[in-house]
């Protein structure tokens, strides 16, 4: 329960040591397991063995007890918001100009409360002890009740800030097991410490409520928030489309990332960050809720999508004519280009699409240019109407912006018998197979298809770890197509099974899944890892049937998964329990999260 506790409370002093000891991942990962070796550690013998590696832990990392003496030490008192504490609903963040604000001076000994600052947050504890020199303390924290020794007094303590004033009658909301809840203040204790309330649900009445913790002020209501609001908000997440901004209403706001600066943004973290204080304005109440936010005033009558840039200028422009552009952007598909119209000061951005690049197969985009690279381009295509600009970096008349193909003859191919081996140059790589060039002893040469599932047989992860672009392959013709010049090949010998990688499996039988308790933990191995989520391959006990399910990208972790190739590896066990099933359907639904 204490290892459990430890992984939860990432910040707490005991992980800081054990992260430094270089042992922290090693403890994360048994503590992140619903069982070890087969025993729960919710069982006896699972919190014996978390008792004994905290008492091993707490051996390793014992220091000599400090000095009893006492004395007042004078620190400097920096300015803060309300409140800034690091419990549920009530934590804070403050910059480095923030910490050196000078004030008061206040006195530090030993039983004052005070807050500790550590990783850009103020949390609330109790000094156990004062160093000799004044320099230093040992403080124990609320939040766990770890115990830090040699704590910098000057730059890590301050006085705690004053709870939140509170009257008989005042409505507030009150935190409950995670939870707020509208409340009425029925009494406040003379140091304005706790209080007693009244919830509005039900008209149960709680003494003896911490005000630090489990008060703050009431939320504002969709319904009294005004379109051209100003606020003052706190970033409280960011997202690669935007930032998450709290601005005392009962749902946060999404600043877009468009809506953060009239000049292009590539990346939200290089304007905001979370904890930072923004001033925003509501620019939109949508139907289902969601509030719209914005960092520009002027730009508050612009509700709804942009409207398409204007690439007029760009109408009739030769395609044989070479233009200077920018790249702002590189996607998976192409180049956003930053060109300029003839006859204006206003860039637009056009796409070059990943064919129009160079000829041959540019596996990524990333890796043929920079951003902010200068590139010579041509217009080869304008919807003045979508505001749509097709650009391309290769000459006139080379790769894709020419006619089709001159259609082969493949009677030559389709009389090849299907056992006969032909070598193969491989010609481009795609998400779902091999193109091959093949070519007749003193015949015609072309381009067939390798499907995925006709590679060889097991799971196929990623292509490019199988074969490489020029390659020599043997490939067999499976099938050929003469009206539409297409031929499937095949690299797998003629007695291996049909069922490849890529195919599709048998529907596994779920019944047993359905049955199985949700609140029982399983392991499982990553299988893939697609972008919105793993499929992992897990077992029932005791010799029970196998299948996969899919663990959302949602259901990973507590937090926002930018990448889950960050997360986990291909191979790895994980623990999982069942979410839902669907046995019609053959779909289970798994989490990784802890409910």
């Amino acid at each position: 329960q204490g290892l459990a506790q430890l992984r939860h409370r990432h910040s707490s002093f005991a992980f800081r040591q054990l992260r430094q000891a270089g042992i922290a991942a090693e403890m994360v990962a048994i503590a992140r397991r619903p069982c070890v070796a087969g025993i729960s550690r919710h069982s006896l013998q699972g919190r014996l063995a978390c008792g004994l590696a905290l008492l091993g832990a707490a051996v390793l990392f014992s220091r000599p007890a400090p000095s009893a003496f006492a004395p007042s030490v004078t620190v400097q008192r920096s300015q803060h918001r309300w409140p800034l504490t690091a419990r549920p609903g009530a934590q804070g963040r403050q910059s480095l100009a923030a910490l050196q604000a000078v004030a008061a001076g206040v006195e530090v000994k030993k039983g004052d409360r005070m807050q500790i600052f550590y990783e850009g947050q103020w949390w609330d504890g109790e000094i156990l002890e004062v160093s000799e020199d004044g320099t230093t303390c040992t403080a124990r924290y609320y939040d766990g009740g770890d115990e830090e020794p040699d704590v910098d007094i000057e730059s890590r303590i301050r006085e705690m800030p004053p709870p939140m004033p509170l009257e008989k009658g005042q409505k507030v909301e009150l935190e409950f097991e995670g939870n707020w809840y509208e409340c009425e203040i029925v009494e406040v204790s003379a140091d304005g410490m706790t209080c007693t309330a009244k919830y509005d649900e039900g008209g149960d009445v709680e003494p003896d409520i911490d005000v630090y913790s489990r008060i703050r002020p009431l939320r504002l209501k969709l319904d009294e928030l005004e379109v051209g609001q100003k606020f003052t908000g706190t970033v409280r997440s960011i997202a690669p489309f935007g930032a998450f901004v709290d601005i005392g209403a009962e749902l946060e706001g999404l600043v877009h990332i468009s809506a953060i600066t009239p000049t292009r943004v590539d990346n939200v973290e290089d304007w905001l960050s979370e904890g930072q204080e923004i001033e925003v304005w509501l620019k939109e109440i949508k139907e289902d809720g969601k509030l719209s936010l914005t960092m520009m005033k002027d730009r508050l009558g612009a509700s709804g999508p942009r409207g398409p840039a204007d690439i007029s200028g760009f109408v009739g422009a030769s395609p044989s004519e070479w233009i200077t552009g920018t790249v702002v952007r590189a996607a998976p598909f192409g180049l956003f280009v930053s060109v300029t119209p003839p006859g204006s000061d206003m860039p637009v951005d056009g796409l070059v699409h990943i064919t129009q690049i160079r000829d041959g197969f540019v596996e990524n985009t990333e890796d043929e240019v920079d951003v902010g690279q200068e590139v010579q381009v041509r217009v080869i295509r304008v919807d003045a109407g979508a505001g749509r600009l097709s650009l391309s970096m290769k000459p006139e008349g080379a790769g894709g912006d020419r006619g089709p193909r001159e259609a082969v003859d493949m009677t030559a191919f389709a009389e090849v018998p299907p056992s006969e081996w032909i070598p193969g140059k491989v010609a481009r790589i795609a998400p779902f197979g091999l193109f091959v060039t093949v070519s007749l002893p003193d015949g015609p040469t072309a381009d067939g298809l390798v499907h995925i599932t006709q590679i060889r047989d097991g799971f196929i992860e990623r292509l490019e770890d199988e074969v490489s672009v020029g390659q020599d392959v043997d490939v067999r013709i499976r099938s050929v197509d003469r009206l539409s010049g297409k031929m499937d090949l095949t690299m797998k010998a003629d007695d291996e099974p049909r069922g490849g990688g890529g195919g599709r499996r048998e529907r596994a039988d779920l019944t047993p899944f359905e049955r199985h308790p949700t609140d029982e933990w399983l392991t499982g191995t990553v299988e893939r890892i697609t972008p919105f989520g793993l499929f992992v391959s897990v077992t029932l006990p005791d010799g029970g049937p196998t299948a996969d399910g899919l663990v959302h990208i949602t259901q990973v972790r507590e937090g926002y998964v930018e990448n889950l190739e960050d997360e986990v590896e291909v191979g790895q066990e994980v623990q999982v329990w069942i979410q839902s099933v669907d046995v019609d359907a053959g779909k289970m639904s798994l989490s990784m999260k802890e409910g």
